[in-house]
């Protein structure tokens, strides 16, 4: 039930920083599990309907000590840059998993000693809103790594209620519409988990030349610590046919885990699209489409890209659909929703298994 000795007022105004930082830009969902965990152990409580009445009721029980600073941090390493996002996901090689760097966090302090992942190592991600893209966090712990990147970027929100009607200048009648300038944080992290031997970086910052700079900032960075070459990036072409045959083997199941809404596949310079309009989930549901498709010979083509519908499992009361994009020519994924970091790793999980 919170803390035991009753916030200060530096603590209460900390935590509301936080919550009015990040809060409000999350998705209902997202805070309303917030408080209904944290309601499980306080019955006291509310959690609220509309978004506003949900932010209120979160600020309500940090000034009442219900919900503290360890469980927003928790919270926010949960929810924030997960989802949203464009994904390079990696095999961890059996040479890379064995180094020995990882046997002991003092091995590991030795060998970041003087490089960039030194001063950010164990500290917690905080409130920055840095102007260009900075390594804010390195951890290490349970045989997963783990590093931050954080910048701040303006988010354009309309305020109708701000507009300029009617606004003569110089004999010209203009209209202006108000947006307000909010400042959010985009995040990138790399993420290493070295049991189950996968890896992915994350990078929000869309397809331009931002995003190339920044993923070329984040295998710099972790070329101090270990050979970029020892991550062996996932066969995505074979998982777009993998996952692809997956569902249509499991087409008669009533809720198949998987169901690819777009699939194109390639050979020799040539290539064969299916494809669903936006009045059905997938293709596969068309029986015709079907059986050209149980034509194809998959040895014969690679996986060009695809759009597939996941449907998450039902963990913790959250269950539904999200759409994944895969391309395998670029070895890169989308996650089209904003969604929890438990359900980031099952998608990748779900997508490395099918990559071989």
């Amino acid at each position: 039930m919170g803390s035991i000795m009753p916030p200060t007022s530096r603590q209460i105004k900390t935590c509301i920083e936080i919550a009015e930082s990040i809060a409000k830009i999350q998705g209902n969902i997202f805070i309303k599990e917030l408080l209904r965990k944290r309601k499980q152990l306080d019955p006291t409580i509310i959690i609220g309907i509309n978004k506003d009445e949900i932010i209120q009721n979160l600020i309500a029980a940090i000034r009442e000590g219900k919900i503290t600073r360890l469980d927003l941090d928790d919270w926010i390493k949960e929810v924030e840059g997960w989802g949203n996002q464009h994904v390079y996901l990696y095999e961890v090689t059996r040479e890379l998993a064995n180094n020995s760097i990882w046997s002991s966090t003092r091995r590991l302090m030795e060998k970041i000693k003087g490089t960039p992942l030194n001063r950010p190592w164990g500290k917690s991600v905080g409130l920055k809103f840095p102007e260009k893209l900075k390594l804010t966090r390195v951890y290490f712990a349970d045989n997963k790594f783990e590093c931050v990147w954080l910048q701040k970027v303006t988010n354009l929100k309309r305020e109708a209620s701000k507009d300029l009607r009617d606004k003569k200048i110089r004999g010209d009648l203009y209209d202006f519409r108000a947006y307000r300038h909010t400042p959010i944080r985009t995040v990138m992290r790399f993420e290493m988990d070295l049991r189950d031997k996968i890896a992915a970086l994350f990078v929000q910052i869309p397809l331009k030349k931002e995003h190339i700079e920044a993923v070329e900032l984040a295998e710099k960075t972790l070329n101090y610590l270990f050979n970029i070459n020892q991550l062996k990036r996932i066969n995505t072409s074979r998982a777009i046919k993998n996952l692809d045959k997956f569902d249509l083997d499991s087409a008669e199941i009533e809720k198949s885990l998987v169901k690819a809404r777009n699939t194109k596949f390639e050979s020799s310079g040539a290539s064969v699209e299916f494809s669903a309009n936006s009045r059905i989930n997938a293709w596969k549901d068309v029986r015709a489409v079907r059986e050209v498709r149980l034509a194809l010979k998959d040895d014969n083509f690679s996986g060009e890209n695809g759009k597939f519908i996941i449907s998450l499992q039902d963990r913790k009361g959250m269950k539904r659909d999200t759409i994944m994009s895969i391309s395998g020519i670029t070895r890169r994924l989308y996650l089209h929703s904003q969604m929890t970091a438990e359900e980031v790793w099952e998608v990748l999980s779900l997508v490395k298994k099918h990559s071989f």
